[in-house]
């Protein structure tokens, strides 16, 4: 072998990384054995030691079944509490007249007496709750089209969508976009 050296990997030598472990290793496996000699009950087996024992010397005892008065506690279902998840805020505005007959990004024809909305990622057919946050209002909209083209906006409702909100007037509102 003309006193080559043997490694793992041709062209290198091994590490202190391999011995390091395999020294800490044979240094603590007898910390471990002692660690369980202390669960293990005298003249049980280990397992027999770590296998849990659930007492039923309690009538009426079942351990699936939470205690009387246990509070069980689990997130709330949007959709069973009828909260609605709030998705965004806002400047909401409106637009009709000019665009009303006109095709949408998706497609359709624009009836600025739908309750329909654009906004500029949801996809065409969501269903979103537009709230207005000074009077409390609501309306349920359909995104069908991609909008609004203003800094600072973040959808815009057709006319019977701001009507039906009460922000026709005013033209644009603080608002809250809400899944239905």
């Amino acid at each position: 072998m003309n006193g080559a050296v043997l490694s793992p990997r041709p062209g290198r030598r091994p590490g202190l990384g391999w011995g390091m472990f395999v020294v800490a290793a044979l240094v603590c496996l007898p910390a471990q054995a002692e660690l369980l000699s202390a669960w293990v009950a005298p003249g049980a087996t280990s397992e027999a030691a770590l296998t849990p024992v659930i007492s039923d010397s309690a009538p009426g005892f079942d351990p699936q079944v939470p205690a009387a008065g246990a509070a069980k506690v689990s997130p709330p279902d949007p959709k069973d509490a009828g909260i609605s998840t709030e998705i965004a805020r806002g400047k909401g505005s409106w637009y009709g007249g000019h665009f009303h007959g006109r095709r949408t990004a998706s497609g359709e024809k624009f009836d600025m007496h739908d309750l329909t909305a654009a906004h500029k990622t949801l996809p065409f057919g969501t269903r979103v709750k537009v709230r207005d946050l000074a009077s409390g209002r609501e309306v349920e909209v359909r995104i069908n089209d991609r909008g609004p083209h203003v800094r600072g906006r973040i959808i815009d409702l057709s006319r019977a969508a701001a009507l039906a909100l009460g922000v026709l007037h005013a033209g644009e509102a603080a608002v809250a976009l809400l899944r239905p």
